[in-house]
């Protein structure tokens, strides 16, 4: 008996520790989840240099969403976490397309897009997908934006104490995110990655963690100048980062 106990007993065991379906289901919805990242990024990055490709690369993310959704709208039973998040998310595709389209204002269909990347993250952070490293991306995105915008086109004239101390509480939170995205383990394979692109990742994730240096240094010696050139700089780096994330070949493609 105690043989065919212990026997019942590790076939239990082994069967807990076997990945159910649902969380199979959930590992096909993060690579979905993915793929639809990477067909995202290049359409808010042309948006916001008003490039040429803009149209193909909305073109191609606007296929890949309809596919997305129609694929997992009902994927859970809940209106407010699920489905609710990805009609606003239609709506706001559908919108920057309409304004693509017409050509005459990118930045605006950039903003739609901006929501977008929102919308994901919170759709992702509410139903437990909490380590998609874009998400991180977006959430840094927040106070690194602060920065750059609180002193893009400043002289040290115009930087007071006010805006120090504004600065300040914009680099403790540009650091509490940085750390999440280091925190968060990329998953090349989730990404498609080649070995080039994994190393561009941490590369490019250290030169941001450089910039962000720079600038908090600038911001404890309080060299007016300095804060302003190396607070702007911090973008490109951000960039250079974030667009690791987009599938610009497919773009490129003819």
């Amino acid at each position: 008996m105690r043989k065919i106990a212990a026997v019942l007993l590790l076939a239990v065991g082994t069967m807990l520790m076997l990945p159910g379906p649902s969380i199979a289901k959930d590992e096909v919805l993060r690579k979905s989840m993915a793929e639809l990242d990477l067909a995202y990024v290049p359409p808010l990055f042309y948006t916001s240099v008003s490039a040429p490709p803009t149209l193909k690369s909305m073109n191609i993310y606007k296929a890949v969403w309809a596919q997305f959704a129609a694929q997992y709208y009902d994927y859970r039973p809940n209106d407010v976490n699920w489905r609710n998040y990805f009609d606003s998310i239609d709506d706001a595709v559908q919108r920057a397309d309409a304004i693509v389209r017409e050509g005459t204002n990118l930045p605006a269909a950039h903003n739609v897009l901006e929501e977008v990347r929102m919308l994901m993250l919170d759709l992702r952070t509410r139903n437990g997908f909490n380590k998609i490293v874009t998400d991180r991306l977006t959430a840094f995105h927040h106070p690194m934006e602060g920065i750059v915008l609180s002193v893009k086109g400043k002289t040290p004239a115009d930087i007071d104490a006010d805006l120090l101390e504004h600065l300040e509480d914009l680099i403790d939170e540009a650091w509490f995110m940085y750390h999440k995205i280091e925190l968060c383990p990329l998953d090349p394979a989730l990404w498609d990655f080649t070995i080039q692109q994994e190393d561009a990742y941490y590369a490019n994730l250290a030169n941001l963690r450089g910039s962000l240096e720079n600038f908090e240094n600038a911001l404890t010696v309080g060299e007016l100048q300095a804060i302003i050139q190396t607070g702007v700089a911090i973008k490109p780096r951000f960039r250079d980062l974030f667009i690791l994330f987009g599938d610009f070949a497919s773009v490129m493609a003819n």
